[in-house]
């Protein structure tokens, strides 16, 4: 189900960030965790949050608002996940104002809309896919946010945050690839086409994958250190990355038919 592979996706970006945060600094970290929570994470909250206010038969979604902050919509709960998905949107909860105009705090307002303890889940679920305070507070939030899912997940949504194991794991990495080399194919947009060769290139190496355009960014950034990774490839992609290039038609070719390589061998053959 798309509640399943969210999750799954959820995870296996925060394992990534786990293992790139171990070569780049604390702030760059902290904002890696930062962005895959307020973008996979609430993305995750909006289907959880939709979910329950159709399993509760409220109309116009008790008068909240899923607001995003990025210009592009949140997909719905029922709709499959994009599994080449590159930057998730970041999505924060509004309240419309009451009927008699008073603005409404909208954790307030969604706690009061479930009975018992599934309002304050969901309303504690919210709070931690929030950008509010994160910068003060000490707390891994992103680790912190899992954890709250596996508490309440099941008693909320009626099935248990989904766990990946190996398997799925592996399944899900091959299908990220296809769906990314699918998007690949066809697009001439040159910031496109390198985030999607670099999360390529990354699981390639490391057999996982990212999301998120700082973290994308981060783990470009780190491709010279990486023995794997031919050093014109690391370069052509830090050419195209970079604006005003004038053999972008050219180059933009030759990027793609390195995210085309199966395996790192193939990666070497390609950029002699």
């Amino acid at each position: 189900s798309s509640f399943k592979e969210i999750c799954y996706l959820l995870q296996l970006f925060s394992k990534s960030i786990d293992a790139v945060g171990k070569i780049a600094d604390e702030k760059t970290t902290f904002n890696m965790k930062k962005e895959l929570l307020i973008g996979c994470g609430s993305c995750l909250a909006k289907r959880i949050t939709e979910y329950c206010l159709f399993k509760n038969g409220t109309d116009d979604n008790g008068g909240l608002v899923f607001q995003s902050t990025s210009g592009s919509e949140a997909p719905t709960f029922h709709t499959p996940v994009d599994k080449s998905t590159l930057a998730f949107p970041f999505i924060s909860l509004q309240s419309k104002p009451d009927k008699n105009g008073t603005p409404r705090d909208p954790l307030a307002h969604l706690e009061s809309l479930f009975p018992g303890g599934i309002g304050l889940g969901l309303s504690r679920m919210w709070s931690l896919c929030s950008e509010k305070d994160m910068e003060e507070e000490r707390e891994d939030r992103l680790d912190a946010f899992q954890r709250h899912l596996q508490d309440v997940c099941l008693t909320t949504v009626g099935i248990p945050f989904a766990i990946i194991d190996k398997k799925n794991e592996k399944r899900l990495l091959a299908d990220r690839r296809q769906a990314l080399l699918h998007v690949l194919e066809s697009s001439f947009d040159k910031e496109q086409v390198w985030m999607i060769v670099v999360v390529l290139i990354y699981q390639l190496v490391k057999s996982s994958s990212v999301a998120g355009k700082l973290t994308i960014q981060e783990v470009l950034a780190h491709f010279g250190r990486e023995k794997k990774i031919p050093q014109v490839v690391t370069e052509a992609l830090l050419k195209l990355q970079m604006n005003g290039c004038s053999e972008s038609d050219e180059l933009l070719s030759r990027v793609k038919t390195f995210g085309s390589a199966k395996n790192t061998k193939a990666l070497s053959a390609l950029s002699g």
